[in-house]
């Protein structure tokens, strides 16, 4: 459901976007930003609350690894609630990803670098990276049905919690920084 308000929140922005975002956001657009972010963090906090549990269970009941196979849409949820969350960033403070094949990975270099006059970087390079093998998944998932091998989710287990976190901090950080400036 969530994602569904997100998507409905960027179509919102489309116009504002269509309509030069290369002008600095008004307040009122800024206090919106972290508004419509919340939703996309809250789920993610869900979501790494279920795998973080589902850990703690494998290791519980000693199971093997295969037990975390089940995860893998979660994953794919974790990677869509974190885009959502990018792109509506990237709309508001100032510049759009063009519709091309890679725009993916296109964000998130995005969210690196700041723009003069409008905003600094959203996303540090150890959040990107972290993201980046989020994103892979994400990709692979969605377009080919993808089928991990147990290491590959037992990194992605291992890791999402502080992804997690790391991601949360540059958003409130970056939030924070943007009502400082306007």
């Amino acid at each position: 459901m969530n994602a569904v308000l997100g998507v409905l929140n960027l179509m919102k922005w489309d116009e504002y976007s269509r309509k030069g975002a290369q002008r600095a956001p008004s307040a009122k657009l800024l206090g919106k930003m972290r508004e419509t972010i919340e939703p996309n963090l809250n789920e993610m906090a869900f979501i790494v609350e279920l795998i973080v549990n589902a850990r703690v269970e494998k290791e519980a009941k000693k199971q093997d690894s295969s037990s975390l196979l089940s995860l893998s849409s979660y994953f794919y949820e974790f990677y869509l609630e974190a885009e959502e969350a990018m792109v509506f960033v990237a709309k508001v403070s100032g510049k759009w990803v063009p519709h091309t094949l890679d725009w993916h990975e296109r964000i998130l270099k995005l969210l690196q670098s700041s723009q003069e006059g409008l905003r600094p970087p959203v996303l540090s390079p150890q959040t990107a990276r972290s993201l980046q093998k989020y994103m892979f998944f994400y990709l692979t998932f969605h377009r080919h049905c993808y089928n991990p091998s147990l290491e590959k989710i037992e990194e992605l287990v291992e890791d999402i919690e502080s992804t997690y976190h790391m991601f949360k901090k540059d958003l409130e950080v970056f939030c924070r920084i943007m009502e400082q400036l306007f």
